[in-house]
């Protein structure tokens, strides 16, 4: 009956060093955790401007993208981690490339590029760029980890030139983890200016090729309130649209020299359309009232788009014909630019290949003819009963416009000569722009009565 107690064998007592030790070892990993953020944000990552290459293809723009975009990343890590761990990485990839045939060799962080782009479609070549980059990634990421990464990238892809953005996020970066948000980043922007750029009249015709090229080449500008962006009477150097904010146009009256607002630009609205033309002046102050985002075109990179291909001059082209065209007719010497492109967006085109009657005598009116190019004859009857010129219009000289003045039919009959392009602006149209201007009804009355008094004596 008699039980043996057995007494646990007493815990050692705790010592103070065994007390702290946890804490220890927590403040060490929030040290550690602050020195990698400090480092985090003392990383110097490259922004190299780089110059916009000439309208190549998709392929040689990818190439070439792909080329600056791993100079400037390589060139972030070798900055940050030094010359010893970027020469590893550039051995390592060299390895790479010999065991996987890449035909793309790595010196010195700069990319030699041997594919044959005859023998590989526009995919295969993103394939092959895609895997490069996420092997060096790889190589990077075992050093400055996936932040460094996020960081490098971004600051690289910046670096390029609008279009190679474009082909590089599309093609490649869009199918990797750690390029895919920088791809939809650049979609979304790349929406937001092809909106705002296909619903200005001036690009009204334009193919999508052309606004393509229209979207690639703008430049965004962030602006502060209380910014001058173009002074009234200086001549148009840059083409803006406003992405967002506001712009104030303030005019001076030459008479009296008081300056005062005349209106506001807002998102979507644009200036500057005479850097397209070549020629022109501003017509007012435009002033920034609050902080805004701009899109710009400087003069010549409007003149390269213009130059830039059969794309672009049979859209953009044809309107710019059509504006320059109407800027030096006296019929239309009260429109700004900005009207002129508007104007020119609204007219119609009619095209023939030889000669034919556009426009009856007595028939009733209906529309006012410019000729874009070829010849148009008046027609009237002589005392005889038999048709005789009376007046021959070239390019640059209209037509019918007497009639749509004055409520009557067209007096004469009009014929082409030959092959010609005509523009016709309808009589609505017509009777609001001399509504506009005094000087307009003033100008057409007296070109027709000189018209009828020639014709009179020419029968």
């Amino acid at each position: 009956d008699n039980m043996e107690t057995i007494e646990s064998p007493a815990s050692p007592p705790t010592s103070d060093l065994d007390r702290w030790l946890p804490l220890l070892a927590a403040g060490l990993w929030a040290l550690a955790a602050a020195l990698y953020d400090l480092s985090s944000q003392r990383q110097r990552f490259r922004r190299v401007t780089w110059a916009e290459a000439p309208i190549m293809s998709d392929e040689e723009r990818l190439r070439q993208a792909f080329a600056r975009f791993f100079a400037s990343l390589f060139d972030s890590f070798y900055d940050n981690y030094g010359a010893r761990r970027a020469q590893a990485v550039d051995d390592r990839l060299d390895a790479i490339a010999v065991t996987a045939d890449w035909d793309i060799e790595i010196d010195n962080g700069r990319v030699n590029d041997e594919l044959d782009l005859s023998q590989m479609t526009l995919w295969e070549q993103a394939d092959r760029y895609r895997e490069v980059l996420e092997r060096a990634v790889d190589l990077m990421d075992d050093w400055g980890g996936s932040r460094f990464i996020a960081r490098a990238a971004q600051a690289a892809y910046d670096s390029l030139p609008w279009p190679e953005r474009e082909v590089l996020g599309r093609y490649v970066l869009a199918g990797t983890a750690w390029g895919a948000a920088i791809a939809s980043q650049f979609a979304a922007y790349h929406d937001v200016r092809w909106r705002l750029v296909r619903a200005l009249p001036l690009f009204a015709r334009c193919s999508r090729r052309a606004l393509e090229l229209i979207v690639a080449a703008l430049e965004r500008q962030e602006v502060p309130a209380g910014a001058v962006l173009a002074r009234q009477g200086t001549p148009v150097d840059r083409f803006i649209i406003v992405q967002s904010g506001e712009v104030q146009v303030w005019q001076r009256d030459l008479a009296t020299g008081l300056t005062r607002l005349v209106g506001e630009l807002r998102r979507g609205s644009s200036l500057g359309e005479e850097a397209f033309f070549g020629v022109g002046h501003y017509e007012a102050t435009y002033r920034t009232s609050v902080p805004s985002q701009l899109l710009v075109l400087d003069r010549p990179a409007c003149e390269r788009l213009v130059r830039s291909g059969v794309a672009l001059a049979t859209r953009l082209g044809a309107s710019l014909q059509v504006v320059r065209l109407l800027s030096g007719m006296p019929l239309f010497s009260h429109l700004s630019a900005q009207q002129l492109s508007t104007l020119a967006s609204r007219m119609g085109r009619r095209v023939t290949w030889g000669r034919q009657v556009v426009a009856h005598l007595g028939e009733p009116r209906h529309s006012l003819f410019i000729v874009l190019e070829g010849q148009v004859e008046a027609l009237a009857d002589d005392e005889k009963g038999e048709k005789v010129v009376v007046q021959l219009y070239t390019p640059g000289e209209h037509f019918g416009e007497y009639a749509l003045l004055t409520d009557t039919p067209y007096q004469f009959t009009y014929r082409t000569r030959g092959p010609a392009t005509l523009l016709t602006l309808d009589e609505a149209t017509f009777d609001a722009l001399v509504a506009q201007d005094e000087r307009m009804a003033a100008y057409v009355e007296q070109v027709g009565s000189r018209r009828l008094l020639t014709a009179r004596h020419r029968r």
